[in-house]
């Protein structure tokens, strides 16, 4: 019996170690074979597979919600005298491959003279938003900022449960769920070598793509996180003014015939109503500008994969929504 039992055991870590490795697999093709450029996809295959699986396993584990202040864009405009305005979102908002003075947060300053803090990153939800306002340092130098913006998209709600979906990731995702009383719970990994197995991510994908479809779930975890982080903001800065940008990811071939993207496309009546109680002002984006942003040239050039990003808006985009902003806003 003993031995039935070794021989099962060592047949199960077997095919453990071969669907890891499987998965491990995946992960390196999927690095190299999503590069088109040809000088970025020569330096990406210097790094062999094995040292992607040794990058994999015994660098330190990097955490999706980390909001240290190497994530942050400097400050812009801090020769101003102005209130200052604080931005939170994702890549939106950062401004995925535009430079510091091309982005939301520096055309923003520019044109409205303020110091911008640009509060936002890659992939990044609403957690991250409160995580920052727990935890974030940097914070503590933003001095009674008169606008705190939330840029906001379709994905916000799913990246709750999962990190833009990447399965191929080593990071680790999950960082607050409801308890059976309905509060506010943070995750705490241990085990890091675990969570970075290949096969422990697209179980835990999994898991998080069942537990998301909750739309129940979904929207309980969502608003909880937005209520505690204005709680914050309402006792640090009393006399702020919140705001919700919607912008709704798109591409479309003639921009001229494109139509506006209705704010219920991002929100829900419901879920406005709910943004509203909390005080924020809520603004589709291309209904303040009157144009459809879909267009090739609202969207910046990607310099890995050489094609247009549709998720990412371009200078242009925001050279023309910041002043309309900016004049909405009476900034």
């Amino acid at each position: 019996m003993k031995k039935i039992l070794l021989v099962n055991f060592i047949i199960i870590i077997i095919l453990l170690f071969c669907l890891e490795f499987f998965f491990v697999i995946m992960a390196a093709n999927y690095r190299f074979n999503t590069v088109k450029d040809e000088n970025i996809l020569k330096r990406f295959k210097q790094d062999s597979v094995v040292k992607f699986i040794l990058d994999s396993y015994f660098k330190p584990v990097y955490y999706a919600y980390e909001t240290g202040s190497k994530n942050l864009r400097p400050v812009m405009g801090g020769e101003y005298n102005s209130r200052p305005i604080l931005l939170f979102g994702c890549s939106v908002a950062y401004g995925n491959y535009l430079d510091d003075d091309k982005n939301f947060s520096g055309i923003l300053s520019k044109i409205a003279k303020r110091p911008v803090y640009n509060i936002a990153f890659n992939g990044w939800s609403p957690a991250h938003m409160l995580k920052s306002l727990r935890e974030n340092k940097n914070l503590l130098f933003v001095q009674n900022p008169e606008y705190i913006i939330y840029t906001y998209i379709k994905d916000q709600k799913r990246r709750l449960f999962f990190y833009q979906g990447w399965r191929y990731s080593s990071q680790l995702y999950k960082l607050y769920d409801l308890d059976k009383n309905g509060n506010l719970i943070e995750y705490s990994y241990k085990y890091p070598f675990y969570w970075k197995l290949m096969t422990t991510k697209h179980i835990q994908y999994a898991l998080e793509r069942f537990y998301y479809q909750n739309e129940e779930k979904a929207d309980k975890l969502l608003f909880k996180i937005f209520e505690e982080s204005v709680s914050i903001i309402k006792k640090r800065y009393p006399n702020s003014k919140l705001v919700l940008l919607l912008y709704d990811v798109k591409m479309c071939k003639n921009n001229e015939n494109a139509e506006i993207f209705k704010t219920e496309d991002v929100l829900s009546i419901l879920e406005q109503e709910k943004f509203k109680e909390m005080g924020f002002e809520i603004i589709n984006m291309e209904e303040l500008v009157a144009k459809s942003f879909c267009g090739e040239d609202y969207h910046v050039k990607c310099p890995i994969y050489g094609d247009v990003d549709p998720h990412h808006p371009s200078s242009k985009m925001w050279e023309e929504f910041v002043p309309k902003l900016v004049e909405k806003l009476k900034m």
